[in-house]
This record gives C-alpha cells, structure tokens and sequence, in this order.
C-alpha cells in the first residue's frame, strides 16, 4: 500500500534535507558507466556490447539505402539459451503516423516463428504525438528547485531539466512527486536507490527529456509515456502473427510498457538488458528477438 501523500511544506523540507551534495532520482535499474563493459544477465550469460552505441556517428552517417534493412544483430545468452536482436532500420517516424502498418512494413519481411517485435516506447510516442516542444514549457517554481536535485548522468540529465520535471508533475500531480521525492530521501538513508520512479510511476520513469543526440526535430522535444501501450503490443502482434511489445529502453536499464499474448515480459527485459536498440539516433526503433537455441 502505497503511504498517504505528504503535506507539501513537510515533503519539501524532505527533499531539501539532502546531504553530500545534489541528490540523484534514479531509476529502479542500476546506473551502469559507459566504460563498465558488458553487462551481465542474471545467470552469468554475457551480452555482446552494441558497437554503434559505442560510436554513434558511424551508424548516423548510414547510408539512406539501408532503410527496411536489418542493420546491426547482436547475440545474448539468458539461462542456458541463447537469443539473436536483430534491428531494423525505418524511416524518421512522425507524429500521426499509423505505427502499426509502419511496423508491419518493416518487420514482416523479416519475421519468422517464434519471434518476439519489439518496438522503442519514443516511436510509439512520436507517432501518438506524444511529446511537448520543450521551450513551450514554463516551469513552476517546484519544478525547477526538484530538478536541482536530480543527478546528471552520462545518458542525458533526464528530469534534471526544469521544463522535464514540470512535464512529469503534470503526468502524475503535485503530491505523487513530492512523495516520491520524500520517499527516495528516506530510502537512500536505508541504501536503496530506485523509490523516486518507483513512487512516481511509470508514467514519469518513461518520460525521455531532451537530448543533444535525438535525430532533429524530435532533439528539441519532450516525450511522454505512449497511450495505451499493451493495446498498441496486441494490434502489432495482430498486424504480424507474431508476439509484439512496446519498450522503454535506454542504458541504464528497461522496461517493458505493453505486450501481447506470447511474450514473457521479464524474460524479454533480460533479453534485451543491454539495449540493444541503442542510446542515439540510429533509426532503429524495431526489432526482433529470436531465439537461437532449443
């Protein structure tokens, strides 16, 4: 059960009663450094770090012929069992678009049985218009005192910027911020790290703020957790005969927003730990993760 909300004087008393310097609101996954080397899974497997999210301005500077194509595969073993990801590279996805018929005229001529879609949560969001220009928000006081608090990360500042953190006080309200800002300090007392978004909920944990290595326009955006993700999954997942889910990846972990019938949400987060989808702007928003072992 979830605590009633704090007052707003005591809860900003809380979050301003911080020691050792600027508080970080981390996600529930732990932060990993670029330098860390390959993740491991939970049984021991190792994932084949993805070299294009290691340099970015190779994959960017593609050639415009390998759109439809499948343009990077990377291998990960999870219990014994190893899976291929294979990407697949689209066009720049615009707000309006039917995502599921884009999907499926990416994805179909690739899939076989057995193979899980998955799809980035920014394109889906995209394609919902789902996303604030980020110089059209004006940030309330609260928002721009808690996003002082939040700690900048190799990955992007995330609701370290005021105009995001106003974002996500309109997603969830006033008081489920506040209280999951009280929370996080109690908690990091405790050594546990992760209660901000676990309070805050999924809603604000997806919202992606603005990053220098967004493909333009989309760089100057916001973008919000897509609406009704497990309904988007099973029409994919109807489009293509294949198990479908929407993504939250980025690399500091993931999650997964919606999925269809056939598609063991954990197992696929474990899957696909190392996202391979990549951090930056490489017009691969879809792929496939199949299975290579009995």
């Amino acid at each position: 059960m979830v605590p009633p909300p704090l007052s707003a004087p005591l809860a900003l008393r809380l979050v301003a009663a911080r020691t050792g310097g600027p508080e970080a609101f981390r996600r529930p996954e732990a932060q990993r450094s670029p330098a860390a080397g390959p993740r491991r899974d939970s049984a021991g497997g190792t994932a084949r770090p993805s070299a294009r999210r290691q340099n970015p301005a190779a994959s960017d500077s593609a050639d415009a012929d390998d759109t439809g194509r499948i343009v990077h595969a990377t291998l990960i073993d999870v219990d014994g069992r190893r899976w291929e990801r294979r990407l697949v590279r689209t066009h720049v996805i615009r707000p309006g678009e039917d995502i599921v018929e884009t999907v499926a005229r990416y994805a179909l001529p690739y899939v076989r049985s057995g193979d899980v879609v998955f799809v980035g949560q920014k394109a889906a969001s995209i394609s919902q218009g789902r996303l604030v220009r980020e110089r059209s928000v004006r940030p309330r006081r609260l928002a721009t005192f808690l996003s002082h608090h939040v700690k900048r990360t190799p990955f992007g500042r995330g609701l370290g910027r005021p105009a995001t953190m106003e974002i996500a006080l309109r997603e969830a309200g006033v008081p489920r911020i506040l209280l999951a800002a009280a929370v996080h300090l109690v908690a990091r007392s405790l050594g546990r790290s992760g209660d901000f978004y676990r309070v805050a909920g999924r809603r604000v944990a997806s919202i992606d703020g603005v990053t220098d290595w967004a493909l333009p326009p989309f760089n100057q955006y916001i973008v919000l957790h897509p609406t009704d993700a497990h309904g988007l999954a099973r029409r994919i997942a109807a489009r293509l005969g294949a198990p479908a889910a929407v993504v939250d990846l980025n690399d500091l972990g993931g999650e997964v927003l919606g999925y269809s019938p056939g598609v063991d949400p954990r197992l696929l987060v474990r899957v696909l730990a190392d996202n391979p989808l990549g951090q930056g702007p490489f017009r691969t928003p879809l792929g496939l993760a199949r299975p290579l072992d009995p």
